[in-house]
């Protein structure tokens, strides 16, 4: 067992310390009374019995009554509080994953799927609580009620007692066996629950592609095999699970048929009474069920040991060696001096080199994988370059700036329409939550939303979505809606990323205008792939292989009639054409 990695978990239950304490006090009075009812059975069998004590009988089966109402209020008690302490710690946990979660750079979930975070979040987090607010209480339980048996029972008769634990090496023997078998079980159980969950994701977003090509026979199938492949794995967990805890019972087992037959010739012989053995058969299987329990538990620390070791690199928090300081600056300019930045060993940038001003208007433009996205994620401080620098204002370099400071000067508008199942007030807000209303009406003019928003019964409080009450928004108009709450951000750089893709040309050229108009104080910088979208930037960058190898304004870059004009050379006949 790696108990390191169980000890940086302990700590979310020192929060809660008195309240384990108050549940491993109830812990011993459901121990002592479970010990209390063999000596009863004792004293009925030698006492009460043989000498027709009706009175002794009486006392004895009401104060038996009086424990059994006790031990109903202990195991209440325990249970409500054992529950309390597990939700509080899920929810620690939960809180403490999410927070860093929403502190990790983008490289981290382009390496980790959805669904397998999401499984982690939800599957591995129970596992984790259920061992540390039961298991560990069951564990200190078990001990407690081994230990206080092992002092009664060699109380009772010691070389009765050692005669049936003969068989306890054996039955470890079998647990250590299979122990190894089960944590690969569990673990390779963890990872195919993570890829299910995230097929399952990636299934329900890719929903309408599934349909338009008539694959719900072979996504079913697939389904189909992926969930028998993990019934294949749950089973032989279970076959492990099995064998080691039959096979180790079967062995503790055996040590009460010793008991039978020592203790029952012992009795014969007249060298112990009935009640005694009675009492000592009694207080034996109450041994025999916490030692079961104790294997039970040691697949419990598996299981928790591998959803801690999935968790733990969630909550694991990025390591950065360099020292950040606030910026109190507007953004005038950017350098980008010989920038290189590359993802799994492949260079997506190299040798980048380029000067952004405040007040022009910048595209950058290439085919798919030329690495615009990547230049533009070095510049919103998503990714760090692994060479060059970025100066800000021609004496701050961008790695010594404050992450959360910087995002407020920058604002990336992506080309898939991000947008909240929640009112468009909500979605406009998103950016600016003291935005007035006189903001909000200038930002819904400039993305030419206003008519759209006044013909709605609802207004701004209509809710997105497919709800009776609710408007589903077309592509554009989703874009239209992420442009509107990306201006009220007010920000230095603006960076639109495709942003205008799924919008008519005539309503994209009217918004590019009116951004153009309210922007001459900002940077900003136009990706597109829509020659109507570029043409009028103040500079064009062509980039090929991370690199730039053309840059000028539109006319210029015709006018050589290289790399730039085969890209747009459909589009460029078209405009020449109207």
């Amino acid at each position: 067992m790696n108990f390191k990695v169980i000890k940086q978990f302990l700590s979310y239950i020192a929060p809660y310390r008195f309240q384990e304490l108050l549940l491993f006090v109830l812990m011993f009075l459901s121990v002592g009374i479970n010990l209390i009812t063999p000596l009863f059975l004792k004293k009925l069998i030698d006492d009460v019995i043989p000498s027709q004590n009706v009175d002794l009988l009486l006392k004895l089966i009401i104060w038996l009554f009086i424990i059994y109402i006790v031990r109903i209020g202990v195991n209440f008690s325990s249970s409500y509080l054992g529950t309390w302490i597990g939700n509080k710690i899920i929810i620690d946990i939960k809180i403490d994953v999410y927070k860093n979660l929403l502190n990790k750079p983008l490289s981290f979930f382009d390496k980790n799927s959805s669904g397998d975070i999401i499984q982690r979040i939800n599957n591995e987090t129970q596992k984790i609580q259920s061992f540390l607010s039961h298991s560990i209480i069951r564990l200190i339980a078990n001990l407690m009620t081994i230990v206080s048996l092992v002092i009664i029972l060699s109380v009772f008769n010691f070389k009765l007692f050692l005669s049936s634990i003969l068989v306890l090496p054996f039955s470890i023997i079998i647990s250590k066996f299979y122990s190894k078998k089960l944590k690969n079980d569990v673990r390779e159980a963890s990872n195919a629950e993570g890829k299910l969950f995230n097929y399952f994701i990636d299934s329900l977003r890719n929903i309408k592609l599934i349909k338009i090509f008539s694959k719900q026979e072979d996504e079913l199938d697939f389904t189909e095999n992926r969930l028998k492949e993990l019934k294949g794995i749950y089973m032989r967990t279970v076959i492990h699970s099995s064998l080691s805890h039959n096979g180790s019972s079967f062995f503790i087992s055996l040590g009460t048929l010793v008991v039978l037959g020592f203790g029952g010739y012992q009795v014969i012989t007249n060298i112990m009474t009935i009640g005694t053995l009675v009492a000592f058969i009694q207080y034996l299987n109450r041994i025999y069920n916490p030692s079961n329990d104790l294997i039970n538990l040691y697949l419990d620390c598996v299981r928790a040991q591998v959803s801690m070791e999935r968790i733990l690199s969630l909550l694991m928090k990025e390591r950065d060696k360099k020292t950040h300081y606030p910026f109190n600056e507007n953004i005038k300019s950017i350098i980008i001096n010989n920038l290189g930045l590359s993802y799994d060993n492949k260079i997506v940038l190299q040798n980048f080199n380029h000067k952004f001003i405040k007040g022009k208007k910048y595209a950058i433009v290439g085919k798919s994988g030329s690495g615009k996205s990547s230049l533009i994620h070095s510049l919103c401080k998503y990714y760090e370059p692994h060479k060059g620098r970025i100066i800000i204002n021609s004496h701050r370099n961008l790695d010594t700036i404050n992450e959360d400071e910087w995002i407020k000067r920058v604002l990336l508008v992506h080309q898939e329409p991000l947008i909240f199942e929640k009112s468009i007030l909500f979605n406009l807000k998103y950016g600016l939550q003291t935005a007035s209303e006189k903001d909000i009406d200038n930002v819904l003019k400039a993305t030419l939303l206003k008519d759209l928003i006044e013909s709605l019964p609802e207004k701004l409080n209509t809710m997105i979505g497919d709800g009776e009450s609710s408007i589903l928004l077309s592509g554009g108009q989703k874009q239209q809606l992420c442009i509107a709450r990306s201006l009220l951000k007010e920000s230095d750089l603006i960076i639109l990323d495709e942003a205008t893709s799924s919008m008519d040309s005539t309503i994209e050229k009217e918004i590019l205008n009116n951004i153009s108009k309210i922007t001459t104080d900002k940077i900003l910088i136009i990706i597109s792939h829509r020659l109507s979208s570029i043409r009028n930037a103040d500079e064009i960058l062509f980039l090929k292989g991370g690199k730039v190898v053309e840059k000028g304004s539109h006319f210029e870059l015709i006018n050589r009639k290289t790399s730039y004009n085969k890209l747009f050379e459909n589009q460029i006949e078209i405009m020449s054409s109207n």
